[in-house]
């Protein structure tokens, strides 16, 4: 009995079939020999019969025995690590079955560079800072048909911006105390008032970028002035007042690139100043003035002389309307301004 045994494995050699219940067995034994491209053999590749559970391996020779399943296809799939899978016929067999190299593809020896992609905003900055020295024109005409004219020219305004993605927060400031030579309302023929002036604005605002940062912002607004005549105070003429004024207001701007190529750019704004408290006294003017309101327009043109700095130009209008009362300036200004983060191109 044992020496059957013995006999039935050395029949079989490697192979293996498992055989399901209600399965037919096995009609005969396939025996084949696997080799690469150059004729040597290839040990260990697998060998299965396509449909079937009957599978084998090489032996170090590159020989293999198979048993095959009658009810299965008569195809033999040959695989091994790193070469091309075969697909023989069973009746082919009498040949060896090549199994060539398969193809390793090879890194690339060098990445190609990186290309910069440039965010979608007209200016990308986080903060800016300048700061200008300003010209201003003004005319002022209080009831009892006071009024002054004059220029300012000392004047000297600042602006800082804050940005944070698409929100925008905006200081501005200003001052001035010059003389004003003012020879219609001097019975000597020339009278001199110096204006001291603090004006402050703070904005806050939500930008888009249709290729220019546009969008619209909540402003207040804040002055404080007082003029004397000559370095002191005496009544009678429109010369001489005290002014104390807030209000709140919204406006919209706009700015970008101008022209590249030549580092310029622009931005203008507009501003309206609907909620109004002011309290002007003096001895030409009135002591309350009632339903004031301001517009302002601003427009600036910089030029980038040199990375994140820039030589910046502007002209701004105000107008402040109430009841017998007009206050109407125009002003220039030349001064630079810091925009660090922000590219020239």
């Amino acid at each position: 009995m044992f020496t059957r045994t013995l006999a039935c494995f050395a029949a079989l050699g490697t192979s293996t079939f498992i055989a399901l219940p209600g399965a037919a067995a096995p009609a005969s034994v396939a025996h084949g020999h696997v080799q690469g491209r150059s004729g040597a053999p290839l040990a260990h590749a697998f060998v299965r019969q396509e449909g079937g559970l009957s599978a084998s391996f090489t032996d170090g020779r590159g020989d293999f025995s198979l048993a095959l399943d009658p009810d299965a296809p008569m195809t033999l799939l040959v695989t091994a690590p790193g070469r091309i899978p075969a697909e023989v016929a069973v009746d082919s067999l009498g040949q060896p079955i090549v199994l060539p190299p398969a193809e390793v593809v090879a890194p690339p020896t060098s990445t190609p560079p990186l290309v910069p992609v440039k965010p979608a905003l007209a200016r990308p900055i986080d903060s800016s800072f300048a700061l200008r020295g300003d010209y201003r024109s003004l005319d002022y005409v209080a009831q009892n048909r006071n009024s002054v004219t004059g220029a300012v020219d000392g004047e000297v305004g600042m602006n800082l911006a804050l940005r944070r993605k698409n929100w925008i927060v905006q200081v501005d400031g200003m001052r001035y105390r010059p003389a004003i030579r003012v020879p219609s309302l001097s019975t000597t023929g020339t009278s001199t008032f110096a204006p001291e002036a603090l004006e402050g604005t703070l904005a806050l605002g939500y930008l888009f970028h249709p290729g220019f940062d546009i969008g619209p912002y909540l402003v207040g607004y804040g002055r404080s002035s007082s003029s004397f005549s000559n370095g002191a105070q005496y009544t009678g003429t429109a010369l001489d007042w005290n002014d104390s004024r807030w209000s709140a207001g919204v406006g919209a701007q706009a700015g970008g690139w101008l022209y590249r190529p030549w580092h310029l750019e622009a931005d203008g704004r507009i501003e309206g100043y609907l909620l109004t408290n002011d309290r002007l006294s003096g001895g030409a003017v009135p002591a309350q003035l009632s339903a004031l309101h301001g517009l302002k327009g601003q427009v600036q043109v910089g030029w980038e002389f040199m990375p994140q700095v820039r030589l910046q130009v502007g002209y701004q209008h105000e107008l402040w309307r109430a009841w017998g009362y007009a206050e109407d300036s125009d002003i220039w200004s030349v001064g630079l301004g810091y925009f660090p983060g922000s590219p020239r191109s």
